[in-house]
């Protein structure tokens, strides 16, 4: 018959493995990842949709966009001109004691209206000529009392808990191949939402997934690091920021979290 599974539930997300020897999901994820685990499924949730999106590249390239912090106020025309997420703002990163799980947050502040280093350095993903023709995409009530408006955690390898704005969300790596993998996004809120809210959800939920009006770049990014990396397999380009750390940082403006993810992955695979 077929290969039974360890299953255990953990605040409303369900976990298999094949491995019926490893330890509970808490003691594996450890007291950070459980903190905001707990912080997103704090009541019960309701399913709200889905998506699935085939992307070629590595799901190790993508695995590296999810863990930088920096990325997403140069990247993202969204995020930097309409004060989602810029590099200024409240923010940092946290690994637990291993350094498989991440969490990268940023938190609303007057720095969200503080533009002038963008306008000054003439930083291309700010563009105050860009509005939308529907300013409710980004109405919105705050629901965590301490007011993070982005909030990206990893699970080693591949499960991502996401809180942007009001878009709750969980994304799913699967590797397909060298270059390939899919990426599945399933999108919740709580049981006990009122009709406006799900509303609410529902808008916001056009910022992210495969054409999402942030998460669009993301998919496009990296195809085209896969791209150039097969174009000259025999060559080497490393581009790093300033220091070697792996550690808690309470700035936006760091690589600790990548770094973190490829240590944990050469111990693994002894290389």
């Amino acid at each position: 018959g077929l290969q039974k599974l360890k299953v255990e539930e953990y605040h409303g997300l369900v976990f298999g493995t094949f491995d019926h020897t490893l330890i509970d999901v808490e003691s594996h994820i450890g007291e950070t990842a459980a903190h905001y685990i707990k912080r997103l499924f704090n009541r019960p949730v309701k399913l709200l949709g889905t998506h699935r999106q085939y992307m070629n590249s590595n799901w190790k390239v993508y695995a590296e966009n999810l863990r930088d912090p920096y990325h997403a106020s140069l990247l993202h025309l969204f995020h930097c001109t309409f004060g989602l997420y810029r590099s200024s703002q409240e923010g940092g990163i946290s690994l637990d004691p291993t350094l498989r799980h991440s969490v990268l947050t940023a938190k609303n502040s007057a720095a969200e209206n503080d533009t002038s280093e963008y306008e000054t350095d003439a930083i291309s993903s700010y563009d105050q000529t860009y509005t939308l023709a529907d300013p409710s995409l980004l109405a919105g009530r705050p629901e965590f009392e301490d007011c993070k408006s982005a909030v990206i955690q990893t699970i080693f390898p591949g499960l991502v808990l996401q809180q942007i704005a009001n878009t709750l969300a969980v994304r799913q790596v699967l590797p397909k191949g060298v270059g390939n993998f899919e990426l599945v996004w399933v999108y919740f809120g709580y049981a006990d939402d009122d009709a406006e809210m799900d509303l609410i959800r529902q808008k916001q939920f056009n910022l992210v997934g495969p054409a999402g009006l942030i998460s669009m770049e993301d998919g496009e990014a990296t195809e085209l690091v896969q791209q150039t990396a097969w174009s000259n397999p025999d060559a080497l380009e490393c581009i790093e920021m300033e220091g070697i750390d792996i550690q808690r940082e309470s700035s936006l403006l760091s690589e600790g979290n990548i770094r973190a993810f490829w240590q944990v992955y050469r111990e693994m695979l002894e290389i």
